[in-house]
């Protein structure tokens, strides 16, 4: 059966590191991150955001109200396990 040559081999178990020449390292440790909640830059909201990054430049997302934030934080902790990081000390700070 033909393989594709852009699709992960056989041994690859997670996120790829390339260390040059044929051999490449798969990284299977644990994930590190964290969903934070905090007050939006401008006072208007709250934002969350993964952290560190999954993705470059990803600013995470707005949400006008704390319940709403904690409910799309709450989604993520369910999907991926994350721990959830409050910063504005609750929905009435």
């Amino acid at each position: 059966m033909p393989q594709n040559r852009n699709a992960p081999g056989h041994k690859a178990e997670g996120a790829l590191n390339h260390c040059g020449g044929d051999k490449s390292a798969y990284s299977t440790a644990a994930s590190a991150q964290t969903i934070e909640i905090a007050h939006e830059a401008f006072g208007c909201g709250f934002d969350v955001v993964v952290k560190p990054q999954i993705v470059p430049d990803n600013q995470g997302w707005e949400f006008r109200e704390h319940a709403q934030a904690m409910a799309f934080a709450q989604s993520l902790h369910q999907q991926h396990g994350w721990a959830i990081v409050d910063r504005t000390g609750g929905a009435d700070a």
